[in-house]
């Protein structure tokens, strides 16, 4: 039995450590790499990015995001909720990398 692949995208995580949401999906995904859609059975992402993409196409027009629309309409795209596991990574100890072993 084949084993499912899953590609994360990045979906600028960090905005939410900030207060804030990430604000779109790697539009490079198109240019740099597209064969990704079809290496993998499915790419995962972060919901509110989704959202964001989704508003580009609507709004916008923007081709890339309605891309993206379209593989999330064919169960290809899947979205997850990552703002709560993010804010609930510790903060990284300020006495860490190359500065600590100055202190």
């Amino acid at each position: 039995m084949k084993q499912e692949t899953i590609l994360l995208l990045s979906s600028r995580f960090y905005a939410y450590a900030k207060g804030g949401r990430p604000w779109g999906l790697p539009s490079h995904l198109w240019a740099e790499a597209p064969h990704m859609v079809v290496l993998f059975d499915h790419l995962l992402c972060d919901e509110e990015a989704f959202k964001a993409e989704e508003a580009g196409y609507r709004e916008l027009g923007w081709v890339n995001s309605e891309l993206f629309v379209d593989l999330k309409a064919k169960g290809i795209l899947v979205t997850v909720r990552t703002d709560d596991i993010v804010r609930r990574v510790k903060r990284p100890s300020p006495r860490l990398g190359p500065r600590a072993e100055k202190a």
